[in-house]
């Protein structure tokens, strides 16, 4: 299940969480009991423990394993007022990792020192890197098929935050363009397929969440890959992991100029960036890079070197070297 759905080699040693107690069984589901699973199941066999979450953070440190701490600006971040108390507190708090450079700047407004923060990047499944080249171009040719001359591929969360409407937006200015537009929850997919209907727009369909093994030609079948956002207060916190991922597949790529993405713009990438604040300049960016970097069977070098850089395990060694320096 693990390995199908996170596309990780099988050979990870991954410990499972035993049945809870019937008093605590009752959980919803995806609820943890953190303070029955956690310290049965993991504690004991921790020499360093990387949480996000804050009581799993607490808990450690009670128990006197060195931790670090990763903050992605979410809401169990940031209704956890009790951080700077505890780098006060647990020299084990080995270092707080800031998910962008603006986050870092909210934590260290709320008191945690500067030498105790960095910046890393999210990092990227290793497995994005793998060529399907007879699936993406079976793919490619089934979709073409359909009497379009592109496509589109989109894949990520469907909140509306995420600039969807961007998407359905330069669909109907781009009618021979084909827009795949994976990802999502059950909710936001109903929302986005009622939407293409009421925009009677034949060259969108939203397939819902597939596994990473199964999206992956599917992006490298991708004429470009579209990471879209909208224009507000977050964008400034939004992670390039779904860029980082993009690269991975080689495919030529529209994204919105975020502040964690703009410094490659001249990294001479089969790439082009749009601004979320005037999303009516997305139709034309697409159709200049689809033009400008014609689709590849084995992607664009540049692109996937990149990519290369920023894999979960280079992230992890990127952390170590900072532990250890």
């Amino acid at each position: 299940m693990v390995t199908e759905t996170y596309n990780v080699p099988a050979t990870y040693d991954m410990r499972g969480i035993y049945d809870m107690p019937s008093k605590i069984a009752k959980l919803s589901p995806g609820q943890w009991a953190l303070d029955y699973d956690i310290p049965r199941s993991v504690f004991p066999y921790c020499g360093l423990l990387h949480t996000r979450h804050p009581v799993v953070l607490s808990r450690a440190l009670k128990a006197g394993i060195p931790c670090v701490y990763e903050d992605h600006d979410e809401d169990h971040n940031n209704a956890f007022k009790k951080l700077p108390e505890l780098v006060r507190a647990h020299q084990n708090l080995r270092v707080i990792v800031a998910i962008t450079e603006a986050v870092r700047e909210r934590l260290i407004k709320i008191g945690i020192p500067k030498d105790r923060t960095i910046v890393l990047d999210s990092g990227v499944n290793s497995q994005s890197l793998v060529r399907y080249k007879g699936e993406a171009t079976q793919i490619r040719k089934s979709l073409l098929e359909r009497g379009f001359d592109h496509i589109v591929v989109y894949s990520g969360g469907l909140q509306i935050e995420r600039g969807i409407r961007h998407l359905l937006n330069a669909a109907v200015a781009l009618p021979k363009s084909l827009f795949v537009l994976f990802g999502g929850n059950s909710g936001d997919q109903s929302l986005w397929r009622s939407a293409v209907v009421d925009c009677a727009l034949p060259n969108v369909v939203v397939p819902g969440y597939v596994p990473q093994r199964h999206l992956l030609p599917f992006q490298q079948a991708a004429d470009v890959l579209v990471m879209t956002r909208e224009h507000d207060e977050r964008a400034a916190i939004t992670s390039p992991l779904k860029f980082f991922e993009y690269l991975a597949a080689g495919s030529p790529i529209v994204a919105a100029s975020l502040p964690a993405v703009e410094r490659y713009g001249n990294a001479n990438l089969a790439a082009a960036f749009y601004n979320p604040a005037n999303p009516e300049t997305l139709p034309a960016i697409l159709s200049a890079v689809m033009a400008d970097f014609p689709w590849r069977p084995d992607g664009y070098a540049h692109n996937i070197s990149l990519a290369h850089e920023f894999t979960w395990e280079q992230r992890q060694i990127a952390l170590f070297r900072q532990l250890v320096s």
